[in-house]
């Protein structure tokens, strides 16, 4: 994009390595987004989600009522995704997954799964899709 005749370019690392911009790594809780001008590295943006306040111990309740593993599978960056696995007590984290490999993610903790307990996955994932 072009504003005022200076090139921008905004985006993750792959971008700025693939148009040899030289910029630092940095460890944040959150997705980085990379700004450079004319080729030139300007900073970054930090870009994270506020976990709810009741999420937590929703996710305890689930526990109290039998649910033995929590998953979650996130396409968000696998730091972030453990920093909000860690906040919510959950028992394990897939990160930096695109759509197609959540899907797949499902299918293979579904082929783990007894009858009674596809029946807990299917409604929550119903449940999330409605949300």
């Amino acid at each position: 994009m072009t504003v005022d005749g200076k090139e921008i370019l905004a985006g993750n690392a792959k971008l700025m390595n693939r148009e040899h911009i030289a910029f630092e790594q940095k460890s944040v809780v959150g997705t980085l987004i990379h700004v450079a001008i004319d080729k030139k590295y300007g900073g970054y943006i930090v870009i994270s989600d506020e976990v709810k306040e009741d999420s937590a111990s929703a996710i305890q309740k689930l526990k109290a009522l039998g649910i033995k593993k929590t998953v979650m599978l996130t396409g968000d960056a696998k730091s972030v995704g453990e920093a909000v696995g860690r906040q919510l007590g959950l028992d394990e984290i897939h990160a930096e997954l695109l759509p197609d490999q959540k899907v797949d993610e499902i299918e293979k903790l579904d082929q783990q799964k007894t009858a009674k307990e596809k029946l807990v996955l299917s409604e929550m994932v119903l449940t999330i899709l409605l949300y």
